[in-house]
């Protein structure tokens, strides 16, 4: 799961559930049941967080190089 997380934060969570379970091999099924039980949430969760992460991170930065 760690590699399935990395591969997610990779793609900034711009990547389908298809393709996460094509890359590592794994039933599609498998994936999201996997997923809620060790992470406690869905794939899709996971994604949605990666991608406000990364919005927050890039507000975080073009206000730092604002800054006089």
């Amino acid at each position: 799961l760690p590699e399935i997380v990395d591969f997610i934060m990779a793609h900034d969570g711009d990547v389908q559930v298809k393709t996460i379970a094509d890359q590592f091999f794994i039933n599609r099924r498998t994936l999201l049941r996997q997923f809620q039980k060790y992470l406690g949430c869905s794939v899709e969760q996971f994604k949605a967080v990666v991608r406000f992460r990364k919005a927050v991170n890039g507000l975080r930065i073009r206000y730092e190089y604002s800054e006089p």
